[in-house]
């Protein structure tokens, strides 16, 4: 008694194009995706070494990396402009405190009737501080 056993294989095939001669042939899809992500060489039917510049690893190495800079200069950015933010904060603060104490931003000279009319007119000024 003999058996036969009947075996259909579907396999997906993906053309390349030979870089040196042009011709066009086919490798599976598996070889395709090996050769991608570890840089690996092949052959076209004519004998030409063929590889992929950039692995699929490298390409997305470098795309992670670039990405990771771009949000390192963000978080810089976003640092820099609350340190500004904060500074200039303080510094109206300070301009304020002292126009309140009766000196003028632009002389620097003290006016005892200026502090004496913020502590009378405007009392609300100095319950805030």
């Amino acid at each position: 008694m003999s058996v036969q056993f009947a075996v259909n294989i579907q396999q997906q095939l993906v053309s390349e194009e030979c870089c040196q001669c042009g011709m066009l042939f086919a490798v599976t899809a598996d070889f395709q995706r090996r050769c991608r992500e570890k840089g690996d060489r092949f052959y076209c039917p004519q004998g030409h070494s063929q590889a992929y510049s950039e692995t699929e690893v490298q390409r997305l190495k470098r795309e992670l990396e670039a990405e990771r800079r771009r949000l390192q200069i963000a978080k810089d950015e976003a640092a820099s402009e609350f340190n500004l933010r904060i500074k200039e904060q303080k510094k109206r603060q300070r301009l304020e405190k002292r126009v309140n104490a009766g000196v003028c931003p632009h002389c620097k000279r003290t006016f005892r009737q200026l502090a004496d009319h913020i502590k009378c007119k405007h009392p609300e000024v100095n319950e805030t501080k």
